[in-house]
């Protein structure tokens, strides 16, 4: 099963409900909600969708609102922004 993790050289800050996450690399800024600044953190070491959605479930008591393909779009538009990477 694929695994991500965040990329290096990346700053970020949680200002309130929100995320900022600074690319050094191409000077690009990206903001995300709550939940994906909790998967952020999560990323620090390789992860899985499946053991994403089950921390986000855990933690925040959702329970089926949250989709394999839902956590796939987000985990695609990170890795398109150059945030994260498939884990080796």
């Amino acid at each position: 099963m694929k695994q991500f993790v965040r990329n290096q050289d990346m700053e970020a800050i949680q200002l309130d409900s929100e995320w900022v996450i600074l690319n050094t690399k191409a000077y690009t800024v990206t903001k995300i909600n709550e939940l994906g600044g909790y998967c952020w953190s999560l990323l620090e070491s390789p992860c899985t969708i499946p053991s994403l959605i089950k921390a986000l479930q855990t933690d925040y008591q959702i329970e089926d609102e949250l989709s394999f393909g839902d956590m796939e779009r987000f985990l695609s538009e990170l890795i398109g922004y150059g945030l994260i990477a498939y884990a080796n």
